[in-house]
Parts: structure tokens; C-alpha cells; sequence
């Protein structure tokens, strides 16, 4: 089964962003958990995109409820990354039913 290293890198660039975000660890963990089931959708040939939007909303949904500065940088990083897979998703294999 191939493995799609730059979704994966695009996730992890997100994760790394995240830390400068500087969220109390109780909401950090959350937006890792959403992470890392974003990471696991993308990262190979069964990647469902309407389960990768869903949880890229969910994401987003998080980020803008942050109020601070670096949270609403946070959003358009996350917006740009949601270009990003939506775009590399339509050209793979559909998730199978």
C-alpha cells in the first residue's frame, strides 16, 4: 500500500505549528488528537475525504475558538493545508465500501 509522505509532512507541519499556538495542554491534546486522526486519514491510498473535511472542520472549528493572535494565525495555516489535501485527495482511490 503506498504511503503519502507529503500529506503526512503537511500534517506534521501543522502539529508543529501548533506549539506556537500556546494553548493550555488540556486544549493542546485535543487539537493533537484531531491532528493525528487527520494524519492517519491522509496517509495512505484510502484516504475518505469527506472524513478528512469533517475532521479538518473539526480542527477549524478549534482553532477559531482560541482567542489569540497566534490561534488566528493558526486557522489560516489550517486553511491552506485543507487546500492542500482536498486538492491530492481527488486523485487517489475512493475509500472502500
Amino acid at each position: 500500500m503506498p504511503y503519502y509522505e507529503a500529506d503526512a509532512d503537511a500534517i506534521a507541519r501543522l502539529e508543529s505549528r501548533l506549539d506556537r499556538v500556546g494553548l493550555p495542554v488540556v486544549i493542546y491534546r485535543k487539537f493533537m488528537a484531531i491532528l493525528n486522526a487527520i494524519e492517519v486519514q491522509v496517509e495512505d491510498e484510502y484516504a475518505d475525504p469527506q472524513v478528512t473535511a469533517a475532521l479538518l472542520e473539526a480542527l477549524l472549528t478549534a482553532a477559531r475558538l482560541t482567542d489569540s493572535e497566534p490561534g488566528r494565525a493558526y486557522v489560516a495555516r489550517v486553511e491552506e493545508c485543507r487546500a492542500h489535501i482536498a486538492k491530492r485527495l481527488a486523485s487517489r482511490s475512493t475509500h472502500p465500501r
